[in-house]
């Protein structure tokens, strides 16, 4: 359907004359101001009925700088309106653009009954909350088609097609900045001759693509926050716990949504990773069950996706990938050629891109909505951030070499950092260790400290990373009264550990107390033996620091539980 000339218009004005552009066109003239005989607006009618939303949902100005009124307020002569969210500029599609079409019936004297077609700046729309206006597709055009705030374009027709899809055919005069012309005649002149030249030609809708594609890279957010990140430290000191929390900080409102997570292990591999071409269960035509191939990417590739998505938008959102135990698989080969992009310049977007495969570019150009030659190469948006843990004493860990390592930043969380985080009940909650002349009352931190101390001391000169963490027992079991169940996971995790790992070169004489002579120390023996000496197990060092004994009755029942 043609539009009214410069009705929708941007970026011009007139030296002589009015420039304030119509926003509207009608769709009859004549006697009753009936319906033209027009294809395009039979379509255009068939999709506004398709895409039909509650008139109360909707907003707008009645005329040229008049007042809102709602599309349920009987003055506003609504007939009805439409929300398209596929939306086309010439070709190319608008991706998180929706538009807000209208249709009204004149009440004016002059012409009474006669309906037009409303798509101005400041159509309205709310559902659950959620507020949208034609002037946000305005700017996403804007953002998307690789234009400057004043950029001069128009559209000169709107169709509808398969009753879903909004295609506004338009013209940019200057992508770059506002044109002024003498008057309404030579606006009109110069427009015409744009238009019927399709003034945009191939070469430059590439550049205007090209363009656009970077400014889905750089978005501006965040722009102190690193990008890559890997939190280490020793078990327990709560890497976890710490990142989840920057991440609230830095996803906000998309705390819940705008992240996934993976734990790397010893076979994870750059198809989980990053994605591959597999075989995927489907229904064949006849129903029944079949196989076909596609690309099925893995959790960087989506999330890389969602950024760039949102990049497109004008109000774009940070996206996180979470990386548990990164050093658990060979990332080296893992990352393969995506760790290229890793290296990232002063805007935080990849210094250097990479080619795509066919299948990648295919899965890329679908989800973008782009044609195929404008994912031939890829880089990492500054909106998307990979955040990881480590734990450099864990035993049977892949080594990573040096300049894989230089394109992180490294955040060392400190063996007692996560004491702030700890609650005065965890921090003074009491447990019954040993039976006996040997039952002494216990606070964790106290006893995890002792231990530390002693394994840092020159006689063990274990290194930090090997200690154990304010967590290294759950939190949960931390907050228990239950002794037993301390008793249980102390046996389990910490007794284990210190057996197996962090005492595991010097376990004689760390446990020397529950030697044997013949047989050595054994970590069952070790278990049996903790029952009962409770922390006298330890070296001295450790065990003279407990020296409150719990009463008879105390000791009895705790054993009991």
């Amino acid at each position: 359907m043609k539009l009214d000339f410069k009705s929708l218009a941007f970026g011009y004005s007139l030296r002589n004359g009015n420039s304030t552009p119509a926003w509207e066109t009608s769709l009859g003239q004549g006697k009753g101001y009936k319906l033209k005989e027009d294809n395009s607006i039979n379509e255009l009618v068939k999709g506004m009925i398709y895409k039909a939303v509650p008139s109360k949902s909707v907003s707008f100005k009645k005329g040229k700088g008049g007042a809102f009124v709602s599309g349920e307020d009987e003055n506003s002569s609504l007939v009805i309106a439409a929300v398209f969210d596929q939306v086309y500029i010439n070709e190319q599609q608008i991706y998180g653009g929706k538009f807000i079409l209208l249709i009204s019936k004149d009440d004016s004297k002059s012409h009474s009954g006669r309906l037009k077609l409303k798509y101005g700046p400041d159509n309205k729309y709310v559902c659950n909350g959620d507020v949208l206006q034609n002037q946000m597709f305005i700017d996403l055009v804007k953002k998307q088609m690789g234009m400057s705030s004043d950029a001069c374009w128009f559209v000169s027709d709107i169709s509808i097609l398969e009753q879903d899809k909004l295609v506004l055919k338009t013209t940019i005069i200057n992508p770059n900045s506002s044109e002024e012309y003498e008057d309404s005649q030579a606006h009109h002149q110069a427009w015409d001759i744009a238009e019927s030249s399709d003034s945009i030609d191939e070469s430059l809708k590439k550049e205007e693509l090209d363009a656009s594609i970077e400014s889905w890279y750089k978005t501006g957010i965040n722009e102190t926050i690193s990008r890559n990140r890997i939190f280490f430290g020793a078990p327990g000191t709560g890497k976890s716990f710490t990142l989840n929390k920057e991440r609230k900080e830095l996803l906000d409102d998309g705390a819940d949504r705008n992240y996934e997570r993976v734990t790397f292990h010893p076979d994870y591999s750059y198809a989980n990773f990053v994605g591959t071409y597999k075989p995927v269960p489907t229904k064949g035509e006849d129903g029944k069950d079949s196989i076909t191939y596609e690309y099925v990417p893995g959790p960087f590739m989506r999330v890389y996706v969602n950024a760039l998505k949102s990049g497109k938008t004008v109000n774009p959102k940070p996206y996180l990938l979470i990386i548990e135990e990164i050093n658990r698989a060979n990332v080296a080969a893992v990352f393969g050629d995506v760790f290229q992009l890793l290296d990232r310049d002063n805007d935080y977007i990849s210094d250097y891109a990479i080619s795509t495969t066919n299948d990648m570019r295919s899965y890329l150009a679908q989800e973008l909505n782009v044609d195929e030659n404008l994912v031939e190469t890829i880089k990492i948006p500054d909106n998307m951030f990979i955040w990881a843990t480590m734990n450099s004493a864990d035993q049977g860990v892949f080594p990573m070499d040096t300049a894989f390592k230089r394109r992180w930043e490294f955040s060392y969380i400190g063996i007692d950092d996560a004491l702030e985080e700890m609650s005065d009940e965890i921090k003074g909650n009491k447990h019954t260790l040993g039976t006996g002349s040997n039952a002494r009352y216990v606070k964790w931190n106290d006893l995890r400290s002792a231990i530390n101390d002693v394994l840092s001391s020159e006689s063990y000169n274990i290194n930090e990373d090997k200690l154990l963490g304010p967590y290294f027992i759950s939190k949960s079991i931390l907050e228990s009264k239950d002794n037993a169940e301390f008793i249980k996971v102390f046996k389990n995790k910490v007794l284990m550990y210190l057996f197996d790992d962090a005492a595991k070169q010097k376990r004689k004489t760390f446990f020397e107390k529950c030697k044997d002579e013949v047989k050595g120390v054994r970590y069952s023996d070790l278990c049996n033996q903790f029952d009962t000496k409770g922390v006298f197990i330890f070296p001295e060092e450790v065990s003279k620091r407990f020296t409150e004994k719990p009463t008879t009755e105390e000791a009895a029942e705790a054993n009991e539980e």
